[in-house]
Parts: structure tokens; sequence; C-alpha cells
């Protein structure tokens, strides 16, 4: 067993120093063998996995984005197919794009500045755009629930949500000189319901520079270990 794995790491060590070629702690090229270097033929590593377990029955070709089905891109006279292989469908599990028509995207220690501002600026809200249900299971600190779907236009609770936020209401249109500071998020990268709620507050005027984005939402959140309630 011990020989086995001395084999394994050494194998690795030696595949690393292949790959990454000429560094400085290495004083040779990169070997004719080299796949970024030399023209042979490189199948999709997502391919590959694909076939690995397409016994798997929950695992299938999804796409990426509602309207991205693939994409195959020529690097050094090689084609690589860059596709998706997943048990969830698209729609609804698209890959969430990290901006939203210039709306400011946030990491984790934005959020929680955003967080801790909070206590002096009663001018913020946090906003999970999840279900009540998925709310009420956890959450991030501090966060108030609305629902994406309460903003949508055939929503009986559209208007009383925006006067909330401090949106009002005039006889051409709306008002937006008092409204809050959104900072907005869902499960994550794969949930898309924070765009859509970000898309309904551009459409109706409400002003970009008061909308932030956490795109990690609570799937990113849980990962590294912050605190959920």
């Amino acid at each position: 067993m011990i020989i086995l794995f001395t084999i394994l790491i050494l194998n690795i060590h030696l595949y690393g120093v292949e790959i990454g070629c000429k560094t400085n702690n290495v004083k040779k090229e990169c070997s004719r063998d080299n796949p970024l270097i030399n023209n042979i033929n490189v199948d999709s590593i997502l391919e590959n996995k694909y076939l690995s377990t397409k016994k798997d029955s929950r695992l299938k070709k999804v796409k990426i984005t509602k309207d991205l089905k693939s994409i195959v891109v020529t690097f050094q006279k090689k084609e690589f197919l860059i596709e998706r292989v997943d048990s969830r469908e698209c729609p609804p599990y698209c890959i969430s794009p990290i901006k939203i028509d210039n709306i400011k995207t946030m990491g984790e220690l934005e959020t929680i500045e955003f967080i801790k501002s909070l206590k002096k600026n009663r001018n913020r809200l946090l906003i999970d755009a999840r279900s009540a249900i998925e709310y009420r299971h956890d959450t991030l600190p501090t966060a108030v629930n609305i629902p994406y779907s309460m903003l949508t236009p055939n929503s009986k609770y559209r208007e009383e949500i925006l006067k909330l936020l401090g949106v009002k209401r005039l006889k051409k249109g709306w008002y937006f000189k008092y409204v809050y500071k959104l900072l907005i998020f869902d499960n994550g990268i794969l949930d898309n319901r924070a765009t859509k709620m970000i898309n309904s507050l551009i459409k109706i005027g409400y002003p970009k520079n008061k909308i932030l984005y956490y795109r990690g939402g609570v799937n990113s959140w849980r990962e590294l270990g912050l605190t959920l309630f």
C-alpha cells in the first residue's frame, strides 16, 4: 500500500511538472508529449466525464444557459468542446451570469461588510429572493424575505412591496428618490430568482446604483462555513 501511494504521488508530481512546463524550480522545457503545445487529438474533458458516468441515469447533457447548449472553441489548432453534464435541467437550473445589466456583484466579504453597515444605514436591505419555506429553513443573518414572484408585473403584491422599498406611485410612473439600497440573493449560481427580481426592478426604473447582487447566495455562504439562521 505504501509503495502504491508513493507511485501515485510521484505520478501526480510528474504530471504537474509536464503541464506546468518551465517554472522557477524546474530547469527544463515542456516535453514533447505536453498536450498544450503539440498537435494531438484532445477530447473534451466533459465528454469523457459524461461517457464514464453514463451508467448513472441522473446525469445527462443539459444546457449551460437557457440559450446556450454548448460551445466549441479552437486553440492551437485543436477544438475543445465545452458542455454541461448534470442531473439538473436548464431551465430552471441554468448558470447565472456574474453581471446583471451593470449591477454590482458582491462576494462574501463584501456581503459581510454590507450586513455590518445595516446598523448605521437604515436605508439598506438584505433581500432573500427565495420562497418563504426556504427562508424559514435557513437564510443569511439580517435578511428579509421578498419572494421574487411578488415583483412580477401580474403580482397583486407588487405595488405594496415597492412602497415598502421606498418607491412612490405617481400618476405617470414611479418616484425613486428615497428608495432603499438593496443587496439581493437566492440559492446561488444555479438559481435565477435573484436575477429575475433584479430585472423586474430595473424594468420599472429602480436605480441601478441602488441594487447589489450576491451571486454566491445561500449555497456559497454555507459551503464557506458562514453562519445561517
